[in-house]
């Protein structure tokens, strides 16, 4: 026989709203008095009504928006793979989940898209942000009028937004210094393409790179950071310019911080004997950035979970908002995995 919250009042000697407050975690609640309902009600084995919530909430018409930026890039593929997958989830307890599609980063657009979501009224918006001051200052007023917002893959930490889910972009960029530290010969240039500088996780790798790689490789020079706008013809002129000058013998480690790896590859294999001993670095575990890492003409990709990047988010608002769970205010950084031809 299920236990309800007035066995539970009556055992406590609290009155039935207070067991509520303390089991949902919402209301002013003496902190000793709340441990006590909730340990009476495991030892009684209370089990929450799942299925009775999610009727009274399919009446309600709640609501989760997700905006995605850069859509179009084979990585942020994967994340809305890991999107469809919580919507698909949610929906069996009468979450709605609006998907809106940005094919690049652009602050303007993804402003009215983040309006438009407000004016769905969605109960949690998840989004991939824009640094644009007027979009900062629109999360804030969302915040403050009780609209949970969790950012994925890229982050605004000066917000009023909730937590983050994403990899921890400078430690990332770091990474790949320490690893072209690793195998550039000795005075080599290296060369750094980056996406958007007004987009934080591309500007924090490209940051972590730029300030690591002098302090334990004090004879590589770096050239000028490039901007390639995640436009893998960009960066493919980009690395052909660059390798037209060069003699063959010379050593250039190339670090690409964003999207646009395989125009690099095809600048490299079409320079031939203008090449020379030039090593790649790049982030995401896509099928074409894989297939270059297996023909050896990429020495190393860092991972970073987009699935995770993905699914979390909308799980995080789905908790909070169905179970009353408590707002989860901090970082969720996914793995950072390092991968070769020999272990993807």
């Amino acid at each position: 026989m299920r236990v309800t919250l007035n066995q539970i009042a009556e055992a406590a000697g609290v009155s039935r709203g207070t067991v509520d407050r303390a089991l949902n975690n919402r209301g002013r609640i003496n902190p000793e008095v709340a441990e006590r309902i909730i340990q009476l009600a495991k030892e009684m084995g209370y089990q929450r009504n799942l299925a009775g919530r999610a009727l009274a909430l399919s009446r309600t018409d709640l609501r989760i928006g997700v905006l995605v930026q850069a859509a179009e890039t084979p990585f942020i593929q994967n994340v809305l793979a890991g999107i469809k997958e919580a919507q698909d989830q949610v929906r069996e307890f009468g979450f709605e989940v609006l998907i809106r599609k940005i094919p690049d980063i652009d602050p303007a657009h993804a402003l009215a898209v983040l309006r438009e979501l407000a004016e769905d009224n969605c109960s949690g918006i998840a989004l991939m942000p824009s640094d644009d001051p007027e979009f900062v200052r629109l999360v804030n007023r969302l915040s403050e009028e009780g609209i949970p917002l969790v950012t994925f893959n890229s982050d605004i930490e000066e917000s009023g937004r909730q937590c983050f889910v994403g990899e921890d972009t400078l430690r990332s960029g770091k990474a790949a210094a320490g690893l072209m530290a690793q195998i550039l010969a000795p005075d080599a240039d290296v060369l750094v393409i980056s996406g958007y500088p007004d987009f934080q996780a591309h500007r924090n790798r490209t940051s972590g790179f730029v300030s690591e790689l002098p302090l334990i490789r004090g004879d590589l020079k770096l050239m000028p950071v490039m901007y390639a706008l995640d436009d893998e013809k960009k960066v493919e002129e980009i690395v052909s310019q660059v390798l037209s000058g060069r003699k063959e013998s010379s050593a250039l480690g190339i670090y690409v911080a964003a999207a646009g790896l395989e125009g690099a590859g095809r600048a490299v294999r079409e320079a031939a004997g203008r090449s020379g001993n030039v090593r790649l670095i790049s982030h995401d575990l896509t099928d074409r950035n894989i297939q270059l890492l297996k023909n050896g003409e990429v020495d190393f990709l860092i991972g970073q979970d987009p699935h995770t990047q993905g699914f979390e988010p909308i799980m995080i608002l789905f908790r909070q908002l169905f179970e009353n769970r408590p707002p989860v205010d901090k970082p969720l950084y996914t793995e950072i995995t390092i991968k070769t031809r020999y272990n993807v």
